[in-house]
């Protein structure tokens, strides 16, 4: 399947069927999809929570209703409320060593690689890492991992 059969296959879902359960598989592909999608310096920021509207308490339901203004949330069997982990930017250089180790980053042999991270791409991070962790570019970030 290419990207526009994906992209044209996408769905906001608007009608649904409220008193069918959705099945764990469904919602454990959605986590790992996000889980996969492309981020940043491999941070993996996003984060989700399923809410299921027949076992959440009463008080976590209302929350969830008050921020956002939509009849489908309330009908929804599951909602999947997704969020950015600023802290995550903090093991951004762990990660970055991670995927170079690896061979998943860089050019040449090991050694090479992992002077290039560390002399660098990890110092030219490291002024941004506090910015990073404000609203903005997180999110768009993440938008891959939601959609």
């Amino acid at each position: 399947m290419d990207l526009l059969e994906v992209m044209g296959r996408r769905r906001s879902i608007r009608l649904m069927k409220p008193y069918q359960p959705v099945e764990e598989e469904k919602i454990q592909a959605m986590f790992e999809a996000a889980r996969i999608a492309s981020h940043w310096g491999n941070v993996q920021s996003l984060r989700g929570v399923a809410i299921f509207r027949d076992s959440a308490p009463k008080e976590i339901l209302d929350n969830v209703y008050a921020s956002v203004a939509a009849w489908q949330i309330k009908k929804a069997p599951v909602t999947i409320v997704w969020y950015i982990q600023p802290a995550a930017v903090d093991d951004q250089a762990d990660r970055l060593r991670e995927i170079t180790s690896k061979g998943a980053q860089g050019f040449g042999g090991y050694d090479v690689r992992m002077e290039a991270l560390e002399t660098k791409l990890i110092p030219r991070f490291e002024p941004l890492l506090e910015n990073l962790k404000k609203p903005g570019l997180g999110e768009v970030d993440c938008g891959q991992g939601i959609a």
